[in-house]
């Protein structure tokens, strides 16, 4: 009698080989030093705990301090991170800036993209390519030009501002001189004033003003809405949705028409 055979072992399951996955990278060492540049300087990167510059510095990278005071004329190519930032001159950033703390500028400052600051102090002239984020304030003196969004708890300038975004605040407060343009102000109080005699034509041009309080002057708008209006000097609008407490006899409320003057009179 043969001898049975034993039924044949299953083939062996393929192994499949385990990839763990890569570890995080290490966190960077945190910021220590001081960097101090005086006259004229280069440099790849900046990351040090403070950053003075006296004279003109250019950095190609990105600068990542705790404190920086700048004198001068400053380029950055990357973007700039401090807890607080002072600048006395030009400062001209490519990339984002994140300034947790204070960010207080003298001069020009233009920012290449978005900037997102606990509060800003500036005179002069500030630029951001994009939007303009405060936790707590923007206070400015001069020009401002905001190429998105302007959002802050408040918003207070004097002299011109243009943002092209909306501006969402809960206070805005504005001291024109010149001539300023807003697509959209949301806020729980807006008051616009004229500066003076020398800004009695100043004006801020705006399509809606949506509000509880507006107290304004030399404002031109197509929409406000709001609980109480206050319509002081110099101003045009089209349409209104509220209590309208007062309009100065400078200003006119709703649609104006333009019919074109005889031929012979604007010759």
């Amino acid at each position: 009698m043969a001898a049975a055979v034993p039924p044949a072992a299953p083939p062996p399951k393929p192994v499949t080989p385990t990839i763990a996955p890569p570890a995080p990278p290490a966190p960077p060492p945190p910021l220590a030093g001081e960097i101090s540049d005086a006259g004229g300087s280069k440099r790849e990167s900046v990351r040090a705990l403070r950053w003075k510059v006296d004279g003109a510095s250019k950095v190609l990278g990105d600068v990542e301090v705790d404190a920086a005071e700048l004198h001068g004329l400053i380029s950055v190519r990357g973007g700039l991170k401090a807890r607080n930032l002072a600048s006395d001159g030009t400062l001209d950033v490519g990339g984002p800036v994140d300034v947790a703390e204070t960010l207080t500028t003298a001069g020009d400052a233009s920012f290449g993209a978005a900037a997102r600051v606990g509060a800003a102090e500036t005179r002069g002239s500030l630029t951001v390519a994009s939007d303009l984020t405060a936790m707590r304030s923007v206070r400015a003196q001069g020009a401002v030009s905001v190429g998105g969004n302007v959002i802050a708890p408040r918003l207070e300038f004097d002299g011109r501002l243009e943002v092209t975004g909306a501006i969402a605040v809960t206070d805005f407060v504005g001291r024109l001189k010149g001539r300023s343009r807003a697509t959209t102000v949301q806020a729980d109080r807006v008051t616009v004033r004229r500066g003076g005699l020398a800004a009695r034509h100043a004006t801020l041009e705006v399509l809606t003003i949506e509000t509880k309080d507006a107290d304004l002057e030399g404002v031109v708008a197509e929409y406000v809405r709001a609980d109480r209006i206050v319509v002081g000097a110099g101003c045009q609008i089209a349409r209104v949705d509220g209590n309208v407490l007062r309009v100065h006899p400078t200003s006119h409320v709703g649609p104006v028409s333009h019919t074109p003057a005889p031929y012979g009179l604007t010759r």
